[in-house]
């Protein structure tokens, strides 16, 4: 599919709509559901007759037919068919050509990256690796967070509790959601001391596993922002545990054998200290507890304390 293309098949559609009184470009959200399902509808029925293309596909279904010609022409006018309508369930929803050329670039990466560590997650069973947290740790979470809310907004504030006690919930939710869907995940700072230590354990021979909280599930673009950031800034690691996708202490499923973790989060810390990890934890305002102790937790100001210990 090229522009040429896509623009023959919306100015099909926009007649189409035009016919039907409706303006394609100026659908209400009820009429983009409406038209969504539809095309969903059509776009079902449209693979079944590609499908019934193939000669005795049905399984469960025998017949006397000697023919197992498979004919080209007529499968490529369904797949066409199928085409044309994945086309317009696009322009319906409001897609436009340069975002699918930019999402099925961004989209490759993920798809690809994913799969190479889903065969680097089964190679590493019951191997040795290093764990860390991205946010808070790789970065500067929740500076960055912060200082893109006072160039965006003009708003300042000095910490994720002034900041959330300053709006109710959902505003504060709001204001979290676009800071998620704005990009800036792309250009975060890093922390070179983490970045050095992370050099270190990899000239090392460590196997580096990413572990974060980011809810990529529910803001997608996140998963293609951080390999972006990743990439970028030539941060070593082997594969990402998504906790988003999975329950947090789901990770122990992988059967890692966990030398440590460098966290900043004392719930996680928790959680890890409990299934008998060794953590690291950098030391932040937001993560202070003095009533917990636990002789696998170690406090550490700077990234590069963990080497004493690790030497």
């Amino acid at each position: 599919m090229n522009k040429n293309i896509w623009d023959d098949q919306k100015s099909f559609n926009i007649q189409f709509f035009k016919d039907l009184k409706l303006d394609l470009n100026k659908l209400t959200a009820k009429e983009k559901i409406h038209w969504s399902k539809e095309f969903f509808f059509h776009i079902s029925k449209e693979l079944t007759d590609l499908v019934n293309c193939l000669p005795h596909w049905k399984m469960h279904y025998k017949n006397d037919e000697q023919d197992t010609e498979l004919i080209t022409s007529n499968m490529t006018e369904e797949y066409v068919d199928v085409l044309k309508y994945v086309m317009g369930l696009g322009q319906v929803l409001g897609v436009s050509y340069d975002d699918i050329v930019t999402g099925y670039t961004e989209k490759t990466e993920v798809v690809k990256q994913r799969y190479q560590q889903n065969i680097e997650f089964k190679k590493l069973s019951g191997k040795k690796v290093v764990i860390f947290d991205i946010d808070g740790v790789i970065n500067n979470y929740p500076d960055c967070f912060l200082d893109w809310l006072y160039t965006k907004k003009n708003k300042k504030f000095f910490s994720i509790e002034e900041l959330k006690n300053a709006f109710d919930i959902k505003t504060y939710e709001k204001i979290k959601t676009e800071y998620r869907l704005s990009g800036e995940k792309r250009f975060q700072p890093f922390n070179r001391e983490t970045l050095q230590l992370m050099q270190t354990l990899k000239q090392n021979g460590e196997k580096i596993i990413l572990f974060t909280n980011r809810p990529v599930s529910k803001y997608k673009v996140i998963n293609s922002d951080t390999l972006y950031w990743l990439k970028t800034n030539k941060i070593p690691f082997d594969a990402i545990y998504w906790s988003d996708y999975e329950k947090k202490e789901d990770i122990n499923k992988l059967k890692f054998d966990i030398k440590f973790i460098v966290e900043d989060n004392l719930d996680n810390a928790k959680n890890f200290n409990h299934e008998g990890h060794l953590v690291y934890l950098l030391d932040k305002d937001y993560n202070q507890d003095e009533n917990y102790k636990h002789k696998k937790l170690i406090r550490i100001k700077y990234p590069l304390e963990v080497l004493r210990s690790y030497k």
